[in-house]
């Protein structure tokens, strides 16, 4: 991670470099409020050191910040690999320049109804977080089994569109069977007993995602 951050710092600098003064420059950064996107947040601390000064900006999720970049609104961003590819298959003038974190979903469905493969999730109502890699990882897992999807409830399984945190609250408050969550909330779910782990959606393709830090 400390190798990782000091690369990462190196690039830094090399946005700022042709400033009239390096105590000046300023390096506008957007994160996520996400358990795997907290190491992020340190940079600002170290940051000084280089003779740069981090604003920091949170986004719900990681396609917000591609939209900020491309708007010119931001210099660097973390988010998840996919929407670091899309931003570039979108013309998104962006390299990635460091890996920071790995995985971090997980299909967590509710106790009582003994869920433990994603095929029996027919027929249930499956909460996700529209945009993120949670959704991508989950579409992957249901076409791997053969099972279809869409919010209408005609499918092989019912969609629900919420955020992270509504997630959670949807679960707790039995509106939906299940959800594919990220971390912190997955494992908090599972910890305060009204979700249990069916499974890490990692069987796929597209493997374990890796969170990206890109910049322009």
């Amino acid at each position: 991670m400390r190798q990782v951050f000091g690369k990462t710092l190196v690039a830094l600098t090399l946005v700022t470099v042709g400033g009239t003064s390096a105590a000046q420059d300023v390096v506008r950064l957007g994160n996520l409020k996400l358990a795997h996107f907290g190491a992020v947040s340190y940079i600002k601390e170290i940051a000084p050191g280089c003779g740069i000064r981090v604003e920091e900006k949170m986004f719900a999720k990681g396609l917000d910040i591609m939209q900020a970049i491309i708007a010119g609104e931001l210099d660097v961003g973390a988010t998840a690999s996919e929407a670091a590819i899309q931003g570039r298959a979108g013309g998104a003038q962006v390299v990635v320049v460091a890996g920071f974190a790995r995985g971090g979903a997980r299909l967590v469905a509710r106790p009582d109804l003994r869920i433990s493969s994603i095929l029996q999730l027919k027929g249930k109502r499956v909460g996700v977080t529209r945009g993120g890699i949670q959704e991508v990882l989950l579409m992957a897992e249901l076409a791997r089994n053969r099972l279809s999807a869409d919010t209408t409830g005609r499918k092989d399984v019912q969609l629900v569109y919420l955020s992270y945190p509504e997630l959670n609250q949807a679960l707790l408050g039995r509106h939906i069977d299940a959800m594919m969550q990220s971390e912190p909330q997955s494992s908090q779910a599972i910890n305060m007993g009204f979700g249990m782990e069916v499974m890490k959606p990692y069987g796929t393709p597209i493997g374990e995602p890796v969170r990206t830090m890109v910049m322009t």
